[in-house]
């Protein structure tokens, strides 16, 4: 497969309790795509507890136009194109829903950093039975 003409490369982070599952996507996926994969809920959530995007963004003390003003922190910026790890940040979680233990939204929900995007996915077509679509 070729590598894209531009990418930013960042950690995808894919939890499902389907070890088969994750070994058949993580085969499919690009080379050049970093990747975890976790078939623990609570190891994956105590992995991306400790995950945060690097923010270069900073509010000033000033409003104008009664808007906050933002400046961009140029050291950081600067600081960061020398980090070989800049590239292991997570920035998409993708997360089945039915899961032993914890389900997908639990786990989404714990995540702390809300810049992080995340996927719930699940495979169970009949999780609403027309009894309970009554009821909506």
């Amino acid at each position: 497969m070729k590598k894209p003409l531009y990418s930013h490369p960042c950690t995808w982070v894919f939890i499902d309790d389907h070890t088969r599952f994750l070994r058949a996507l993580d085969a499919t996926l690009p080379e050049h795509q970093p990747r975890k994969m976790f078939d623990k809920p609570r190891e994956a959530l105590d992995f991306l507890k400790g995950c945060q995007l690097a923010n270069f963004l900073k509010p000033t003390s000033s409003y104008e136009d009664e808007e906050l003003v933002l400046q961009l922190d140029l050291g950081r910026i600067t600081s960061r194109l020398t980090d070989a790890n800049r590239f292991a940040e997570v920035s998409v979680v993708v997360c089945d829903y039915a899961m032993p233990g914890m389900n997908g939204l639990e786990l989404l929900e714990q995540i702390p950093d809300r810049a992080i995007k995340r996927i719930l996915l699940t495979g169970v077509a009949d999780c609403m039975t027309s009894a309970s679509m009554g009821q909506i």
